[in-house]
Formats: structure tokens, C-alpha cells, sequence
């Protein structure tokens, strides 16, 4: 909880150029539901906007339930990478097991390009289907 609670970005909370949570830093986010998988796989990039390395943060979780339109979900891991610099490369990620802290994901609306879903603890997502997934 203290991860999401500290950094929503984390839970996909946020995607903006100047981040309340973390003043000059721009954040990416990008989140993977697999249901075929029974998985979840939640992405962040972020960028100071005054330079320096960009850090690339992973939360990934196993799913559980019948009804896809609201799923257990258990977060099982989170990694971070920081990139090298100027030639766009990444070190290789620290991983870090997770208590496994379990959340909620309720759906409401889904179709082929948006999905609006709630978590557990009442946030709204507002998500938008990328053309392409990046890998």
C-alpha cells in the first residue's frame, strides 16, 4: 500500500507532463491486463524535465477471479531500471519481491479503444488503447 499510496503513478494513476506527486518529472504509463494470462503487468517511465537518467518502474500481478469485469488482483513484483544516458540503453533492472499487497479491479466500461475501471480503494482509471504495444 505505501508504494501506491507515495507514488500513484505506480497503480497507473497518472500520465502527464508535470506530475503532482513528483514536481518536473514527466510520467509515462502503460498497463497490460492479460486475461488469457491471468495477469497484470503495470509500466512507468519517468523523466526529469531537467535532464538526467530516466528511470523505468515495473508492478506486476497475478489476477484471480471468473467475472473479468472484477478481479482480484495480487501484485507479485516491481523492478526498477535506471538508463545509462545519451545512448537511450537501460542498466539491467533491481528487482524487488512484493508482499504480495492484493487489490481490486472492477470494470465498468470496455471496448476497443477505452476502459474505465476502479481499484480497490475507490480510484478511477481512465485508460486509452495503445495502437502498438511496446515491449
Amino acid at each position: 500500500r505505501f508504494f501506491f499510496r507515495f507514488a500513484p503513478f505506480l497503480a497507473g494513476a497518472e500520465d502527464r507532463a508535470a506530475s503532482p506527486t513528483l514536481p518536473g518529472v514527466t510520467t509515462r504509463n502503460e498497463q497490460v491486463v492479460d486475461l488469457a494470462g491471468m495477469t497484470v503487468d503495470n509500466k512507468v517511465e519517468l523523466q526529469p524535465s531537467r535532464g538526467g537518467p530516466k528511470a523505468r518502474i515495473r508492478v506486476v500481478g497475478e489476477l484471480e477471479g471468473s467475472n473479468a469485469a472484477s478481479l482480484a488482483v495480487t501484485f507479485t513484483s516491481f523492478s526498477v531500471a535506471l538508463s545509462t544516458g545519451g545512448s537511450g540503453g537501460f542498466l539491467p533492472a533491481l528487482s524487488i519481491p512484493l508482499p504480495r499487497p492484493v487489490g481490486r479491479l472492477v470494470t465498468t466500461f470496455c471496448d476497443g479503444d477505452m476502459r474505465l475501471s476502479r481499484g480497490g480503494r475507490g480510484g478511477i482509471f481512465v485508460l486509452k488503447r495503445l495502437d502498438e504495444i511496446e515491449s
